[in-house]
């Protein structure tokens, strides 16, 4: 297996992060009817800030899989996400989760993005997770990570992530597949941790 190196190239990243994601339900919501190059645009400006403030980039497989890990006590500055109204909802709704399980106050590593090119369908994501892992162990803290689908989850659950907690986002706005529904049920995202300590 090969191992996830950091890596400082932020456009490289953002290109693997916005072909994996932006067709998601998750980030249709959030991000609404942006075309590819906006919604490219965004995840440029986004990893560099990242990138600018102390979080970790990593690739495998030379940018096969790519993800963006927080580390402990890391401060999100504001200016990284936009302020629309779906994105105030996520990060509230989050921000409550969070503080509901004590991780607003206790140390953590977070997977803030993970993606894996599309085009490309060889290698793992593990390597990306196992360096933040094995030092989670070691520190005694918590890896939490929100996972936007069913299969997402299944995957970081096979890894070793535990469901802490589901959060809904969306609700009278749109359905589970994230059509326009003022009677949706809205979107499940899945509050994960590794080494959580209740």
């Amino acid at each position: 297996m090969t191992q996830a190196i950091e890596t400082t190239e932020s456009d490289k990243v953002a290109v693997v992060l916005s072909s994996a994601l932006r067709t998601t339900v998750f980030e249709q919501y959030l991000s609404g009817h942006k075309t590819d190059e906006e919604s490219l645009q965004d995840y440029k400006n986004r990893t560099t800030k990242f990138k600018d403030t102390g979080a970790i980039l990593l690739e495998n497989n030379d940018f096969n899989s790519v993800a963006i890990w927080l580390p402990p006590n890391y401060i999100m500055p504001s200016s990284i996400f936009d302020p629309s109204e779906r994105q105030a909802e996520v990060k509230s709704k989050f921000a409550t989760v969070a503080k509901k399980h004590g991780l607003d106050s206790t140390p953590h590593w977070e997977l803030m993005f993970i993606g894996k090119d599309p085009k490309e369908n060889k290698g793992s994501i593990r390597p990306l997770f196992d360096r933040f892992l094995k030092q989670a162990k070691i520190d005694g803290i918590p890896a939490i990570l929100y996972a936007i689908s069913e299969h997402a989850m299944s995957r970081y659950r096979h890894i070793g992530f535990e469901v802490l907690d589901i959060v809904i986002v969306g609700e009278g706005v749109v359905d589970k597949e994230g059509k326009e529904d003022k009677n949706g049920e809205g979107l499940k995202v899945w509050l994960m941790a590794y080494n959580y300590q209740k």
